[in-house]
């Protein structure tokens, strides 16, 4: 089933048997990173393979939906995002995950520019995961060795990822900034994928 349909028919679920959007709502802070590994393919992965390990301080309700990017913040242009990588939104379709749960995310590189984004754990089949960081068509979320960043985020669900055309840095998105992660540890922009200007003291985006 394409991912488009299974999105709509998952969102026509919860308006026809009266669940809200967004049932856990997250502030700055209620969500952490713990670990990423990146380019997996010497460990029996597909090349350029990731995970990315996080968890949630407060209850994970069915029907929550929150964000996860690589896309930089300020990383050309002030006050707007990067838009040469990807932006995932993620649906815990599955019954409430207690707080501190741990999630894992993966990512799997199948070559000519496919890319799947599954959650392994719970691997409880609770979930949908789809790409929308678009119009005109970003990168993969991806992280890179060279140095990348990661962001937690929540918006209602049909707010859209705005690229403005793609390929100019000027990416705009109306959300909660909920915890950001750099894998050098540097939060500088310098002009590159691989660089953030957002300190994720910050409590918004």
């Amino acid at each position: 089933m394409p991912q488009s349909l299974r999105t709509f028919l998952f969102l026509s679920c919860l308006f026809l048997s009266g669940h809200g959007f967004a049932q856990s709502v997250f502030q700055a802070g209620d969500a952490a990173i713990i670990g990423v590994a990146s380019n997996l393919g010497l460990c029996g992965f597909t090349d350029e393979g990731d995970q990315v390990s996080f968890f949630f301080y407060s209850a994970l309700e069915q029907g929550t939906n929150f964000d996860i990017t690589d896309n930089g913040w300020e990383n050309s242009n002030p006050g707007l995002w990067g838009d040469g990588e990807g932006t995932l939104k993620i649906w815990r379709t599955g019954p409430d995950l207690p707080a501190g749960t741990i999630i894992t995310l993966e990512t799997t590189n199948w070559g000519a520019g496919t890319w799947t984004y599954d959650i392994v754990d719970p691997a409880d089949g609770g979930w949908l995961v789809t790409y929308f960081n678009g119009p005109g068509m970003g990168g993969p979320f991806n992280i890179e060795d060279a140095g990348d960043q990661i962001y937690l985020l929540q918006s209602p669900p049909l707010t859209p990822w705005n690229n403005n055309g793609a390929g100019g840095d000027d990416a705009t998105y109306n959300c909660r900034f909920l915890f950001g992660f750099s894998t050098t540890g540097t939060w500088a922009s310098y002009a590159s994928t691989n660089g953030s200007n957002q300190n994720p003291t910050k409590d918004t985006c």
